[in-house]
């Protein structure tokens, strides 16, 4: 199981920040089994933009969206948003639906 899918999330976390974007795209490369240069790659972006942004949340708005697609399978619930799970079944359909995508 991957720890990032998995976060408690209350109303005091309703704000994300771009380091917490970064720190998101680094949970969900690993994930996917990507190093930093495929994900750049794929994103369409310098290794070292892509570096910068994991590290500090630094990017464009049009740089964060390539790594978004690069990272995700579809929706925006990769990396702008934050799974929520009522249950353990809940969390067990995400993980199936995440695998079918």
């Amino acid at each position: 199981m991957n720890e990032y899918m998995l976060e408690l999330v209350g109303p005091e976390d309703a704000e994300i920040t771009s380091a917490d974007l970064g720190r998101r795209a680094a949970r969900l490369r690993d994930a996917l089994g990507m190093t930093p240069e495929q994900a750049a790659d794929k994103a369409g972006i310098q290794t070292s933009v892509y570096l910068s942004f994991e590290s500090n949340g630094e990017a464009s708005v049009s740089e964060m969206l390539a790594i978004h697609h690069a990272l995700s399978r579809g929706g925006l619930e990769e990396l702008f948003s934050t799974p929520r799970f009522h249950d353990i079944a809940d969390y067990q359909s995400y993980l199936e639906r995440r695998k079918r995508a």
